[in-house]
């Protein structure tokens, strides 16, 4: 599906492949369509001729992010938006819309601009992030290469220009289960898959057995219906079954359907 669609897009290169979908998850459904645009914008070979530098890259991203076209009397802001002129003329870069971000009914924590930081942050401090996984995919060891905080700017704002109480802005626990479920775990699967790497897969299994389940509003109906998943697995499979026979109407299709029904 969407990974072969992507796979397909970069001529197979799976790190730019992982690279567009971590960012995408980055969006976390809200945001996902413009941090597709923004990362398919932006490609990994553009950000490796300058992945020693945090201040280029967070240029880079929030130059193509749109969000550099204003006149704030702040000075990193200033600094971020001439960085970008050069680099933009460098690469021959063209922004995404600024108008594309959603920022309504969105907890601070998760306001575009944190999340770009953070994505810049990765980038900085992972080159070869795929492969450091495929070496060694277990859950510690992700929660390790996803421990990030954006640069200290972040610390005291949640936007450009305005100034807040200092927060750490770190990607907490729950945001890199999600990263896990959504990103690593179906790229892995498929990449082992492809390469007949029977282990790689198996413990991609594994790595969603380790993963507290979901809770989101399909998983709710499942244990009103009296369902109570223990893991991850078991949320990935119920949300399956709900897209395959509940999203279809084809309860009777259905063995739990044609249970609950008579």
């Amino acid at each position: 599906g969407q990974i072969h669609h992507y796979l397909n897009e970069n001529k197979n290169n799976w790190e730019e492949t992982f690279y567009i979908m971590l960012a995408k998850n980055f969006g976390f459904s809200v945001n996902s369509q413009p941090f597709e645009l923004l990362a398919k914008s932006l490609p990994m070979s553009y950000l490796c001729k300058h992945k020693n530098d945090l201040f280029q890259i967070e240029a880079l991203f929030f130059g193509q992010a749109g969000y550099l076209n204003d006149d704030l009397k702040d000075d990193y802001y200033q600094r971020l938006k001439k960085e970008y002129a050069y680099l933009r003329c460098k690469f021959g870069l063209t922004p995404i819309e600024k108008h594309y971000w959603k920022m309504l009914r969105i907890h601070p924590n998760n306001f575009p601009q944190i999340r770009i930081a953070q994505l810049a942050q990765l980038v900085y401090q992972s080159s070869q992030l795929f492969s450091k996984i495929i070496q060694n995919p277990y859950l510690k060891n992700i929660y390790e290469y996803l421990k990030i905080e954006p640069s200290a700017y972040w610390e005291r704002h949640y936007s450009f220009g305005k100034k807040s109480e200092k927060h750490k802005k770190s990607l907490g626990k729950n945001a890199i289960n999600i990263i896990c479920i959504n990103t690593i775990v179906p790229i892995l699967f498929l990449y082992g898959k492809l390469h007949d790497n029977e282990r790689l897969k198996s413990l991609t299994i594994d790595l969603l057995e380790c993963i507290p389940p979901e809770n989101n509003h399909i998983i709710q109906y499942w244990k009103r219906a009296g369902f109570m998943p223990q893991n991850a697995y078991d949320t990935q499979a119920l949300i399956q079954l709900y897209k395959v026979y509940c999203d279809e109407k084809r309860c009777l299709s259905c063995r739990f359907g044609h249970k609950l029904l008579s």
